[in-house]
C-alpha cells in the first residue's frame, strides 16, 4: 500500500509539473498569457486531484472530474476552499500565502466532503500563472492520505492541529454552554423575583385593603362616638337650663346659668375640634368670635342693646390650649355682660406680639377702687386665673376713663 501511494504520488506531482510548464512554455512562445480553462482542461480526465485555487480569496477556480467526484459538491468551482478545509480561516490562509511564497508546498489538511465526513489529505501547492488573470494562482494536487502511510513529522503535525481544532472547538462548546446556563439562571432568577414580586405586591394590595377598611371602621365608630358625647354634652346643658328654671333664689338661678355657659363652651369646642375633623389643632380666633356669638345669642333680650365688637388675629393652638383659652373667654364675657353697660360695646381683641398671645375684654363699666382679680373670691374669675396660669401666663386688668378691659398673656409656644 505505501508503494503504491509513492506511486501515484509521484504521478500527480510529475502531472502538476506538466501542467505548470505547459503554462510556462504557452506564454513564452506567444508572448502572452493563454486562457486558464483550455490550461486546465489538459487534466480534466487525469487521475489525481487537482484544484486551481485564487490565492487572496481562497475561490476554487478550476476542478478537474477526480477532485469533483471526491469531494461530490454539485458545485465545487466556485466555493472556497475554506468551506471545504475544516482549519480555521485564518490558518488556511497563512498556509495560501506560504505555498504562495515558495515557502511550502506540501500540506496535510483534514477537507470535509459533500456527505459530511472528514477525509486527511495530502496537499501538494505551487504557484501558475493564469493567462486570463494575469496573477499567480495556486495550482494544488490532492490526495486522500487514507490510501497510505504517512510519515511521523506529518501524522504529528496533523494531529496538533486535529487537537488544537477540538480544543478550540471545545472551548467554544463550554463557553456556550456556560452563557446557555448562565442565560437560564438568569431567567430563572428574574421568574421568580417576578413571583416574589407579585406575590409581594398582591399581599401589599390585600394589607391596604384590609387597613383601609379597618380605617373606615373607625372612622365610622369614631364618628358615631363624637355625636354620641355631643348629644350627651346637649342633654346635660338642657337638664341644667331645666333645673335653672325651677330654682327658686337668683343666685342659684345665676350659678346654674353660669354653668350651662361654661358647658356650653365646652360643646362648641367640641364640635368645632372632633365635627369639623380638626382634632390637632384649633382656629382660636374663629373659636373665640363663634363663642362669644353663642354667649350672644344666649342673653336674649339682655344683649339687645350691647355691640360687640372684634379685633382677632389669626391663632392656631392644640385643643389642650385652645380649651383653657375659650374657657377663659366665655367667663371673661360672661363677666362683661353681666356687670358692664348693658347698652355700650364690648370689645373682644386677640393680639400677638413677640411670642406671646394677649386675649383681651373691655367694656363700659368701671371696677371698684382697689379690685385685684387674682385676689377675687369669683368662682369664674378663679378658674379664669388658674387657666391662665396653666397657659404659662397671668390675667390681668386696668381701668381708665370709665373702661374696664381683662387681659390674659400667655407664651404662643
Amino acid at each position: 500500500m505505501r508503494k503504491v501511494g509513492f506511486a501515484i504520488h509521484r504521478l500527480a506531482l510529475g502531472a502538476g509539473l506538466l501542467l505548470a510548464a505547459i503554462a510556462a512554455a504557452g506564454a513564452q512562445a506567444s508572448g502572452r498569457i493563454a486562457d486558464d480553462g483550455g490550461i486546465f482542461s489538459l487534466v480534466d480526465g487525469h487521475a489525481a486531484m487537482m484544484l486551481l485555487i485564487e490565492p487572496e480569496t481562497g475561490v476554487i477556480l478550476g476542478a478537474n472530474k477526480s477532485a469533483q467526484a471526491f469531494y461530490g459538491y454539485e458545485r465545487l468551482v466556485g466555493m472556497r476552499i475554506q468551506d471545504v478545509n475544516v482549519l480555521s480561516p485564518e490558518e488556511i490562509a497563512e498556509e495560501r500565502r506560504r505555498a504562495v511564497s515558495d515557502e511550502r508546498h506540501y500540506f496535510l489538511f483534514p477537507h470535509r466532503l459533500a456527505d459530511g465526513s472528514i477525509r486527511i489529505v495530502e496537499v501538494y501547492s505551487s504557484t501558475v500563472i493564469g493567462p486570463a488573470a494575469g496573477k499567480p494562482l495556486l495550482l494544488s494536487i490532492i490526495h486522500d492520505a487514507s490510501l497510505k502511510d504517512l510519515h511521523q513529522a506529518d501524522i504529528e503535525e496533523y494531529t496538533e492541529r486535529l487537537t488544537r481544532l477540538l480544543m478550540e472547538g471545545s472551548d467554544r462548546l463550554a463557553a456556550s454552554q456556560i452563557r446557555l446556563v448562565v442565560l437560564g439562571i438568569v431567567a430563572l432568577s428574574l421568574a421568580a423575583l417576578g413571583f416574589v414580586l407579585a406575590l409581594a405586591l398582591r399581599a401589599k394590595r390585600q394589607a391596604e385593603a384590609a387597613m383601609r377598611r379597618t380605617i373606615e371602621l373607625r372612622s365610622q365608630l369614631y364618628k358615631e362616638l363624637q355625636h354620641r358625647v355631643k348629644n350627651s354634652i346637649t342633654l346635660m346643658s338642657s337638664m341644667m337650663g331645666i333645673e335653672a328654671g325651677r330654682a327658686s333664689g337668683d343666685e342659684a338661678r345665676e350659678r346654674i346659668e353660669a354653668l350651662i355657659g361654661r358647658v356650653d363652651t365646652l360643646a362648641r369646642l367640641y364640635e368645632r375640634m372632633f365635627m369639623d375633623g380638626e382634632a390637632d389643632s384649633l382656629d382660636c380666633a374663629a373659636y373665640i368670635r363663634a363663642l362669644t356669638e353663642g354667649i350672644e345669642q344666649s342673653c336674649g333680650h339682655a344683649c339687645e342693646d350691647l355691640v360687640f365688637s372684634y379685633d382677632l388675629a389669626p391663632l392656631e393652638l392644640d385643643s389642650k390650649r385652645a380649651s383653657a383659652l375659650g374657657v377663659i373667654a366665655n367667663e371673661l364675657v360672661t363677666n362683661a355682660i353681666k356687670y358692664g353697660d348693658r347698652d355700650g360695646e364690648i370689645a373682644v381683641g386677640l393680639e400677638r406680639d413677640e411670642g406671646r398671645v394677649s386675649l383681651s375684654v373691655a367694656n363700659g363699666r368701671a371696677l371698684p377702687a382697689g379690685f385685684d382679680p387674682q385676689a377675687s373670691r369669683g368662682f369664674g374669675l378663679v378658674m379664669a386665673s388658674e387657666l391662665a396660669r396653666q397657659l404659662g401666663g397671668e390675667l390681668g386688668c386696668s381701668s381708665q376713663g370709665g373702661l374696664v378691659e381683662f387681659v390674659v398673656r400667655f407664651p404662643e409656644a
